[in-house]
């Protein structure tokens, strides 16, 4: 995947310019396949691997698509601190 793919499969769970993208790549130390190539190709999970340290997508190897991370409702954050005070 080149970074302007990587960009635009990020973009759909987060906006991100193709600088931040490069950024996450750092962050996430993922490095291009080759040596000198133009553009430059990344892992073809790198775009999921982004996602998964953003918190945005569990999931997403062996060619599946990545699942969108399940926030819990308010009423469940209640329930659970109701749980923790013992009441």
């Amino acid at each position: 995947m080149t970074i302007e793919q990587i960009t635009l499969h990020v973009n759909r769970f987060k906006p991100a310019s193709r600088r931040q993208v490069i950024r996450y790549l750092n962050a996430c130390n993922l490095k291009p396949l080759g040596a000198r190539q133009r553009p430059q190709q990344y892992p073809d999970t790198s775009a999921t691997e982004i996602l998964a340290h953003l918190g945005l997508c569990t999931g997403g190897t062996n060619g599946h698509a990545p699942k969108p991370a399940r926030l819990p409702s308010t009423q469940e954050l209640r329930a659970i601190a109701k749980k923790a005070r013992g009441k």
